[in-house]
């Protein structure tokens, strides 16, 4: 709960005091995230997941118009990134929610309520645009710079490496 508290200020320890309110909206991102039974638990005996769920709660917390969101899924098991990403998919799903902009290496974890795409490759833009168009083999191949044939499934994209026989 402190740490989620701290993002009224952003910085660890508390420089704006907690109005009424800031409590209660910090226990319900807790709950939307699964975390609400870990509010009084020291933030370092969560694990990974629910150590990443809290801070984007502290993130959400001030009520920010953008939330940018770094390779969130580094280090989560199958099973907890895609719980997790089902949560991300929640929360750009409404008025009043942040622009969310999501950056990784794995195209699989690009949910549906995503967009727009920019794809790098050695700090270089190779495609920017609309999802569908973007994420297209012919692009990928480019920027991975090996053959990529691109599955479409459950709203989200999955690539494949071609393999020469």
């Amino acid at each position: 709960m402190d740490t989620v508290l701290s993002g009224l200020s952003a910085t660890v320890g508390f420089h704006v005091e907690p109005e009424p309110g800031d409590a209660e909206r910090a226990r319900e991102l807790l709950a939307f995230f699964g975390c609400g039974g870990r509010a009084d638990h020291a933030f370092g005996t969560l694990s990974q997941g629910e150590q990443q769920k809290t801070l984007i709660a502290r993130a959400l917390l001030p009520k920010p118009e953008l939330l940018i969101l770094d390779e969130v899924c580094a280090g989560l098991d199958l099973a907890a990134r895609e719980n997790f990403l089902a949560m991300l998919e929640k929360l750009g799903g409404e008025a009043g929610d942040p622009v969310l902009i999501f950056v990784t290496h794995h195209i699989e974890e690009i949910f549906p309520a995503v967009s727009h795409v920019l794809v790098l490759k050695a700090g270089r833009v190779v495609a920017l645009g609309p999802k569908a168009e973007v994420l297209a083999e012919k692009t990928l191949s480019q920027a991975f710079g090996l053959p990529v044939n691109i599955d479409r499934a459950g709203g989200r994209y999955w690539p494949k490496i071609v393999r020469s026989a």
